[in-house]
C-alpha cells in the first residue's frame, strides 16, 4: 500500500552547508535504495518532511528517524494512504522556506510561527494537499540544489 507521512520534529543542531549537503546526500541514496520519494524542509530550527512509499517502509523510516540524536519530539502531522505519489521525481527534495511562506501556502493568515502552522494543519490537514501543491512548485523552481533523485 502506498502511503504518505508528515512528521515535524525540532532540530538538535544547526547544520553547516556542507553538512545539510552531506545528510541529504546520504537520505536520497537511502531513499532511492528503499522506494521512498519526498521533501525535507527546516523552518526555523524545525525541520518538516514528507515521506512516500510503501506504509511499513515509511513508518520503519520514521520510527528510525525519531531515534536520531538530530531530532527532538517527533510529531506525526498527518499519515494517509495515497493513490500516487506527489514527489514522484525526488528520492530527498530540499527547500527552505520561512514560516511566513508556509502559511501562505496553507491559507493561513495571521499564523506567525512554524509551530502554529503546523498545529493548525494537523487540525485540519485537508489543507496539506495545497502545502504540497505549493512544495512541488518551489522545487521546480530552484536552481537544481532541491534535490533531484
Amino acid at each position: 500500500m502506498l502511503y504518505q507521512l508528515t512528521y515535524s520534529s525540532q532540530s538538535t543542531f544547526a547544520p553547516s552547508m556542507d553538512a545539510m549537503a552531506l545528510l541529504l546526500d546520504r537520505a536520497r541514496r537511502q531513499n532511492a535504495a528503499r522506494g521512498v520519494t519526498g521533501v525535507l524542509f527546516s523552518v526555523d530550527g524545525v525541520f518538516v518532511q514528507i515521506l512516500e512509499g510503501e506504509r511499513d517502509v515509511v513508518r520503519r523510516l520514521v520510527e528510525h528517524i525519531g531515534q536520531d540524536p538530530r531530532h527532538d519530539g517527533l510529531t506525526v502531522v498527518m499519515e494517509q494512504p495515497i493513490a500516487q505519489r506527489v514527489f514522484t521525481s525526488w528520492s530527498m527534495a530540499w527547500i527552505s522556506p520561512d514560516a511566513s511562506e508556509v502559511a501562505a501556502w496553507a491559507q493561513l493568515d495571521g499564523t506567525t510561527g512554524i509551530q502554529e502552522v503546523l498545529a493548525r494543519l494537523q487540525q485540519n490537514p485537508a489543507r496539506l494537499p495545497a502545502v504540497m501543491e505549493h512544495i512541488v512548485h518551489a522545487i521546480g523552481d530552484s536552481d537544481g540544489d532541491a534535490g533531484g533523485a
